[in-house]
């Protein structure tokens, strides 16, 4: 399947192309483009897009003397993006729509122009996987790395310090290592720059992969040592500078010097890249170039394979759903529930279809317990907006698996400085089946939805004070009353559904 390769025929192939990457992808794409406005985390994504077209721009005549001979094999990659884009759709994994949307991308030029054209465009169409809004999922660990090496810092300077958790606690106060003090944001703002810079400064390979394990590595050290300065400023002013917002401030301007020394290093070892080829050229050679034969049976893949996404998804949309109305009622009343309202500790959810606070009481142990139901109607289940404790009064100390009849379950330490520590014991229910992983949750609620069923769910926290005796109590509780709790749930859901 051949047409004259023209420039009006190649301009009508990647116009429509890119109407169907468009619209194929307008979840994903839309989704992103929230998040790149929204957190100050993924601001840089919006440049990303115009530096790879400014990238490929600069390369234009040697694509046109290389000349475009497309191929199938990107479209194998295409067509699973399609299919893990409706995946996350179904099942509003926004991770998944990005990450198929901004792969998508680049294999779908690749399919079209060519192996040969692709490797002279390589680096752009690769920069496009930049569009992905990603890495956010490190915050806990960076502030645990971060923590983890101002400490000692601290301690070898002469600082009296204490650390309870992300708390820093020194005579003249107090410091919580929050998600803002993470780094996150001039993490990936660095390798995103490192990418960049390596490749327009330097043309060895070696030299390129080091300066972008640079960017990586002296972010994380830099952030660390920013804390490090805060909390000893702190401690020489007794507490009269580096507080409140002015210490943000602070950082701001020593990330500004941090990303100006590594460009000057960077200067020191740079290469003598030759100008692009884009710049002179002969137009007669370059139309000559254009002419020949255009190969469409990629093009004509990519048409029918989008046309069959689409005609999933319709089919999947149309799928009833279910209500249940609070069927934690009949559950409780066999296990000494009493339902109030706890005022130490409150997860935070939105939107759930149905919630229930109380405590369960066994013996003289009183266990906190929040149980929240999601049946596809208003909220999501598992989402990153939702969190166990309220991370301005507590911070996380640790977490564990521990294995009820079983089936793992998540135990997590948090402390406060109001109230304590406290052990937290929470899993996910999805249509009668027990989860502790959140990712394992989502995609069988997306595997149910995409295979025409119902994903409706529960997330169950159960919590007591840090004590040994507590602690001891509380797991056997759960170990005798496990099995009933879950059966008296998902029996009250059928119930209610009758």
């Amino acid at each position: 399947m051949k047409v004259t390769s023209s420039p009006n025929t190649l301009i009508a192939v990647f116009a429509i192309a890119l109407v169907v990457w468009l619209v194929s992808f307008y979840q994903g794409i839309t989704t992103a483009y929230d998040v790149w406005i929204i957190s100050e985390i993924f601001n840089h994504c919006l440049f990303v897009l115009p530096c790879s077209l400014y990238f490929i721009y600069r390369k234009r005549v040697e694509l046109i003397r290389t000349g475009f001979q497309p191929t199938l094999l990107p479209l194998v990659i295409v067509a699973g993006c399609l299919f893990v884009q409706l995946f996350g759709e179904v099942g509003g994994i926004n991770i998944f729509m990005h990450i198929a949307t901004f792969v998508a991308l680049p294999c779908l030029i690749w399919s079209l122009i060519g192996h040969q054209a692709a490797k002279v465009i390589a680096f752009p169409l690769s920069f496009i996987l930049f569009c992905i809004p990603v890495g956010d999922q490190l915050v806990p660990y960076l502030q645990e790395l971060t923590t983890d090496i101002a400490v000692p810092m601290l301690k070898l300077t002469g600082v009296p310090i204490f650390r309870n958790g992300l708390y820093l606690e020194i005579p003249e106060g107090r410091f919580l290592v929050a998600e803002a003090c993470s780094g996150i944001s001039f993490l990936i703002s660095s390798i995103v720059f490192g990418f960049f810079y390596s490749y327009i400064s330097f043309s060895s390979l070696k030299r390129r992969i080091a300066f972008i394990a640079a960017s990586c590595i002296v972010p994380i050290l830099a952030n660390a040592i920013r804390v490090y300065g805060i909390v000893l400023i702190g401690h020489i002013s007794d507490m009269e500078h580096a507080v409140g917002t002015d210490h943000l401030v602070y950082g701001g301007v020593f990330f500004g010097i941090v990303l100006f020394l590594l460009i000057i290093i960077g200067e020191q070892f740079r290469d003598i890249i030759k100008a692009g080829d884009g710049n002179t050229s002969s137009c007669e050679q370059d139309n000559q170039q254009v002419q020949g034969d255009y190969n469409i049976l990629p093009f004509s893949v990519l048409i029918v394979l989008a046309t069959l996404q689409q005609i999933w998804y319709w089919q999947v949309s149309n799928v009833d759903i279910t209500k249940f109305n609070n069927p934690i009622i009949a559950e409780v009343s066999n296990v000494n529930f009493v339902e109030q309202r706890i005022i130490s500790w409150q997860p935070e959810f939105d939107a759930p279809d149905a919630m229930i606070s109380g405590v369960f009481k066994h013996l003289a142990l009183n266990i906190d317990a929040y149980i929240y139901y999601y049946n596809g109607d208003k909220g999501e289940l598992i989402s990153s907006a939702h969190r166990l404790y309220n991370d301005q009064n507590w911070s996380l100390v640790a977490n564990q698996t521990l294995y009820i009849n079983g089936d793992p379950v998540t135990l997590s330490e948090v402390a406060s400085l109001s109230y304590g520590r406290r052990i937290i014991m929470h899993w996910f229910e999805v249509e009668g089946r027990h989860f502790n992983s959140q990712t394992k949750a989502k995609l069988y609620q997306a595997y149910l939805l995409l295979s025409g069923q119902q994903a409706r769910g529960a997330k169950i926290l159960l919590s007591v004070p840090k004590q040994r005796d507590h602690q001891n109590a509380f797991s056997d509780y759960v170990a005798q009353s496990y099995q009933a709790i879950r059966y008296q749930l998902y029996q009250s859901v059928r119930v209610n559904n009758q």
